[in-house]
């Protein structure tokens, strides 16, 4: 059984030979892993001079990690901003300054996955919006909006369509499952408007923030039709969309119903017509959306935080009829003992793999106090439980 085949069996919730594999680092961890004996420090394609800022974000470099680890995912990318010329600002040794192409400014510190300082968004509000949303309708030139390199930060030069197809080909060859990455609504939204701003007015502004959240909706079912003329057709759709926080949602399920709901359906409608999963990301503790996701389509939920209460014990009871479950390892047992990692492991992939259903993912992304050898024993452990 080959890992495409795999999944797909699990998300039919049906039991394969074991459970898929998959997860994320921070890019310091696995700068500490190669330190430790990952693989050759010179084995990695350096990013070209101004162009992407995480090294593990390249296709080579992506690739070794997943063949290392057995993992059974392949990701891509699409570019679904407004465009704006990218290109960074200011740079020094330790830190670099873009104006990336979704239209805001951000301070990042080079090597380290931390909180990134926003410094501007380009949408100041309505007025802006009339001014620039006409970049969100389709133009599309022959510069590819779906690479098999990241976009993020990004200001190197992107391929053209015809370029990506023989890298998709190339990628379709190794029988993994291909993941498509995007932000969703909300989160590309805040992006060119601001964080603190949406928050505001999603209750000050309704119709206004359900007039860009529709533009980029359409904008990302084009790009996706697009793509397809072209042969390149994920086997899933992963969209970022962080919407809680450790204690509770960003805002109500009630308002959740009203402005996001519809667009969350309108994208899972189309995904299920062309047979395309469905994978939502979302930090935080985000339990009481669930029942509306499933409605709009979702068929996959990510990462599952456990310090937030999340479990996905409870809730593969709970939904385990309709969504599979992608995470919930909790990364802070993992930097501790032999036993710990064994504790965490057992106890929540004996329960989460029964009848399929099952991703392993941690419950976010692996940080740099978690040694090799203690995620190769992670690993090594999902391997084993992980059988059916």
């Amino acid at each position: 059984m080959n890992s495409k085949e795999r999944v797909k069996k699990i998300l039919a919730h049906e039991e394969a030979d074991r459970i898929p594999l998959f997860d994320s680092m921070w890019e310091d961890t696995l700068a500490r892993w190669i330190k430790e004996g990952l693989v050759d420090e010179n084995i990695f394609k350096k990013p070209d001079k101004g162009g992407l800022v995480n090294i593990f974000e390249l296709q080579e470099n992506a690739l070794a990690l997943n063949d290392y680890f057995g993992f059974d995912f392949d990701r891509i990318y699409m570019d679904a901003s407004m465009r704006f010329k990218a290109r960074v600002i200011s740079e020094t040794e330790d830190k670099i300054t873009v104006k990336d192409r979704y239209g805001y400014t951000v301070e990042k510190v080079k090597g380290k996955s931390t909180t990134m300082r926003f410094i501007e968004f380009i949408n100041k509000g309505p007025e802006t919006w009339r001014k620039i949303k006409d970049r969100m309708d389709v133009n599309f030139d022959n510069l590819s909006r779906i690479d098999t390199e990241s976009f993020f930060l990004r200001v190197g030069k992107i391929p053209t369509w015809e370029e990506v197809k023989v890298k998709f080909d190339q990628l379709r060859k190794r029988n993994k499952f291909i993941l498509l990455s995007v932000y969703g609504p909300f989160e590309a939204t805040w992006r060119q408007y601001g964080f603190t701003k949406q928050l505001m007015d999603i209750l000050l502004k309704k119709d206004f923030m359900r007039e860009m959240y529709e533009k980029y909706c359409y904008l990302v079912i084009d790009i996706l039709k697009k793509g397809k003329e072209y042969g390149i057709k994920p086997d899933g759709m992963f969209f970022a969309e962080d919407m809680g926080y450790t204690n509770s949602l960003l805002f109500s399920p009630a308002t959740y119903k009203e402005l996001l709901f519809s667009f969350h359906k309108i994208l899972g409608d189309y995904l299920r017509s062309n047979s395309i999963n469905y994978f939502m990301h979302s930090d935080g503790k985000i339990h009481d959306l669930i029942p509306y996701l499933i409605k709009a389509g979702v068929e996959v939920i990510q990462p599952l935080e456990a310090k937030t209460g999340m479990d996905v014990r409870k809730l593969k009871k709970e939904f385990g009829k309709d969504l599979t479950f992608m995470g919930n390892i909790d990364v802070m047992k993992l930097s501790g003992s032999k036993k710990d990692i064994e504790e965490e492991v057992i106890s929540k992939i004996t329960i989460a793999k029964k009848g399929g259903g099952y991703i392993y993912h941690s419950d976010h992304s692996i940080p740099p106090d978690v040694s090799l050898k203690n995620y190769k024993y992670l690993i090594s452990l999902v391997k084993k439980y992980g059988l059916y």
